[in-house]
C-alpha cells in the first residue's frame, strides 16, 4: 500500500501454539554449504581410500562416464596421478570448475528453480573455492546432486545404477514402490472428499463434474450402476444429460451396451470420463460398503492400484520410469546421507530429500 506493507492475516493449520525451539526445523544457508562442502570431501575422502589400491584396468573402468561424477573424477584422477596423496586431491576437489547457471532441477519429487544471490554469478563457471568464497547458491546445488548421486550410486544393491539398466529386475520393485505410495495418496485424497456423503450424494458429485456428455455419463453410471437395466440407465441418462432427449432409442442402447461393465478396463473407463479412475473405485466401494475405513480401501485396493498404473510398467515407458525411479533411489540417498550427518552432529532426526536441503 502507499503506507508500507501491511499485515492482512496471520493463520496456520496446527490447532495448538508454536514453539519454535522445539517445533521447527531452521537449516540456514551458510551451515548447509558448510554441510555440504564438509560431505563432498568427504566422499572424496572415502573413495580416495576405496580407489588408491586399484590397478590401472579396474581405475580405467570406473573412469568412464557415469551418473557418479565424483566416483569418475577420483578415478580418472588416481589413473593420471597413481601417487597423489589425499591432501593434494582434496585440493584438487577444491578447484573442480562447476557451473553457476540457472536451470530447472528435477528433486524433490518435482521440478525446482533455485537464484544466486548475486545475478552476476548467472551462467559463470568457477571453482569450489570462489563458490564457497561468495556462497554460490547455484555451485552447491550442483554439488549436492553430484553428492545425491554418489550415495544412490553407493546404496547396498547398486540401485543407482537401474536407471541405466532398462532390464535391471530391481525397476519393477521400485515401480511397484512408487504405485503403492501414489495409489495411496489419490486414495486418501478420494476418501476424504466423498466420506460424509450418501451413496445418491457420491455418484451425483461425479455425474456433476463430468459435465452434460452422453459417453462420460455412460461410462461412470455403467460402473457404478452395473446391475442396471437399460430403462432405468436412459431416465438417468435423461434427467443429467438433457440434450439426450433427441437421442433415438438405438442410439441410446448402443451407449449402454458399448459402456458395459466389461467393455473397459478402469484406467480406461477413467479415461474417457476424465475422471481418475481410482477416484471411481474408492466411490464404487463406499456406496456398496458406507462405512469402509481408509485402513479398508488400502487393503483392499492394492490389485487396483497396479492395474490403474499397469501402464508405467511397460518398457516403451522407460523415461517415464525413470523419472518415478529417480525420486525413490534420492529419497534413498538422502536418509544415507542423514545418517552420515548425524553422526557428524546434524541435530535433527530428519531432512528433506531435495538438493536445497
Amino acid at each position: 500500500t502507499a503506507q508500507g506493507n501491511l499485515l492482512r492475516i496471520q493463520a496456520d493449520n496446527l490447532n495448538q501454539p508454536f514453539d519454535i525451539n522445539s517445533q521447527a526445523r531452521l537449516d540456514l544457508g551458510s551451515t548447509a554449504k558448510l554441510r555440504t562442502l564438509v560431505t563432498y570431501l568427504g566422499v572424496i575422502a572415502r573413495l580416495h581410500a576405496d580407489y588408491r589400491a586399484l590397478d590401472a584396468a579396474m581405475l580405467k573402468q570406473k573412469a568412464q562416464p557415469q551418473r557418479d561424477v565424483l566416483a569418475q573424477w577420483v578415478a580418472a584422477t588416481l589413473l593420471n596421478q597413481p601417487d597423489i596423496r589425499l591432501d593434494a586431491l582434496l585440493d584438487a576437489a577444491m578447484r573442480r570448475p562447476y557451473s553457476a547457471g540457472l536451470e530447472t532441477f528435477f528433486t524433490g519429487g518435482g521440478l525446482h528453480n533455485f537464484v544466486n544471490f548475486d545475478p552476476k554469478d548467472n551462467g559463470r563457471v568457477m571453482d569450489v573455492w570462489e563458490a564457497t568464497k561468495n556462497s554460490v547458491n547455484l555451485v552447491f546445488i550442483r554439488i549436492m546432486r553430484d553428492i545425491v548421486r554418489h550415495y544412490a550410486s553407493s546404496t547396498p544393491g547398486a540401485g543407482g545404477r537401474i536407471l541405466d539398466d532398462a532390464s535391471n529386475p530391481m525397476r519393477e520393485t521400485y515401480l511397484a514402490r512408487f504405485v503403492d505410495q501414489e495409489g495411496r495418496v489419490f486414495t486418501n485424497r478420494f476418501y476424504q472428499r466423498h466420506k460424509s456423503l450418501t451413496p445418491a450424494q457420491m455418484a451425483e458429485n461425479l455425474y456433476t463434474r463430468i459435465g452434460p456428455n452422453p459417453r462420460r455419463f455412460s461410462a461412470v453410471f455403467r460402473y457404478l450402476e452395473p446391475q442396471a437395466k437399460l430403462d432405468a440407465y436412459v431416465d438417468a441418462l435423461r434427467t443429467h444429460v438433457p440434450t439426450s432427449a433427441s437421442l433415438s432409442q438405438e442410439a441410446l442402447k448402443s451407449l449402454y451396451q458399448t459402456h458395459a461393465p466389461e467393455a473397459y478396463s478402469l484406467t480406461d473407463r477413467g479415461y474417457i470420463a476424465q475422471i481418475h479412475p481410482l477416484e471411481l473405485w474408492v466411490v464404487k466401494t463406499l456406496r456398496a460398503a458406507p462405512g469402509s475405513d481408509l485402513k479398508t480401501l488400502y487393503e483392499s485396493g492394492t490389485g487396483v492400484r497396479l492395474e490403474v498404473y499397469e501402464w508405467l510398467f511397460k518398457t516403451s515407458r522407460k523415461n517415464a520410469q525413470d523419472i518415478r525411479i529417480q525420486s525413490f533411489l534420492e529419497v534413498e540417498a538422502f536418509e544415507s546421507l542423514l545418517a552420515d550427518w548425524k553422526r557428524l552432529g546434524y541435530p535433527f532426526d530428519n531432512i528433506t530429500p531435495s538438493y536445497a536441503t
